[in-house]
């Protein structure tokens, strides 16, 4: 058994499976109250300068609306529209104005351009197997 196999269990056949907006939320409510690396990730994203930062599978915007409200220029994508619905109430009711993004970052196709990209968490754990790492790691 593969490291990938217990999330190719949860996800199924294909590569991403969509939220449900139920299930975003129950994302939310089990970890979108984590802070811990929250100092890590700020200290990370400050060292540059008026930098333009997206975070890949910012999911519920977690990592990203802290960022967005500490003053940094952030972006959001995730392949998950219930997730990024989820995270466009969120930083509404914040008061906070970031850009969200739609797309599969295996598949990453923007015409922005970013001073410092960074996938946070377990998100890379949706890659299938190492040739979707290599592939993600590639398209930024």
């Amino acid at each position: 058994m593969s490291p990938f196999d217990s999330d190719r269990r949860f996800f199924g056949p294909k590569k991403m499976s969509p939220f449900s907006i139920r299930s975003a939320e129950a994302y939310d409510r089990l970890y979108g109250n984590r802070i811990e690396d929250l100092p890590f990730f700020f200290k990370q994203c400050c060292k540059f300068k008026n930098a333009s930062i997206l975070e890949l599978g910012c999911g519920t915007a977690r990592i990203t609306l802290p960022l967005a409200k500490a003053g940094l220029k952030i972006s959001g994508l995730d392949h998950s529209s219930a997730m990024l619905s989820l995270a466009k109430k969120k930083a509404k009711a914040a008061g906070i104005s970031v850009p969200f993004i739609r797309a599969d970052y295996l598949k990453l196709r923007i015409s922005t351009r970013f001073d410092l990209i960074f996938l946070a968490s377990h998100s890379v754990h949706l890659c299938r197997n190492e040739m979707e790492i290599r592939k993600l790691l590639r398209s930024v």
